[in-house]
């Protein structure tokens, strides 16, 4: 199938979202008493949920999906006030910004792949 040489991002956001759900253990802060918990956790089933749909039925649906929660990461800290707390606000701001780059980079390697797509017809 021409679409399985594309999914390298989707592997690439499943890790990092498994690194999100392990990542309040790592800080201490591995409670629900911890807002920077809450958003790391909730994002980092959403991104799951996500990736893996998207290795087994690839549609765009999925990337825009990991850019609102790559955008949730990315504005955690200073939306819930945890910005005072470098390990979980760097976290937070860094896994956003790569799942970002890498949903953007899906979201046009299947531009390009639709695009390659049409020229073939």
């Amino acid at each position: 199938m021409r679409l399985r040489i594309r999914l390298w991002q989707d592997w690439a956001i499943l890790a990092a979202s498994l690194w999100l759900y392990a990542s309040p253990f790592v800080f201490g802060k591995a409670s629900l008493a911890y807002p920077s918990t809450m958003l790391a956790w909730g994002c980092a089933v959403v991104l799951m949920v996500s990736a893996s749909e998207a290795l087994v039925v690839p549609d765009p649906l999925e990337e825009w999906v990991d850019v609102a929660a790559a955008a949730a990461l990315m504005a955690g800290p200073w939306v819930f006030g945890y910005s005072n707390q470098p390990g979980p606000a760097i976290n937070s701001f860094v896994v956003g910004l790569a799942v970002l780059g890498l949903a953007i980079s899906a979201l046009i390697r299947d531009r390009n792949a639709a695009a390659a797509e049409r020229a073939q017809v």
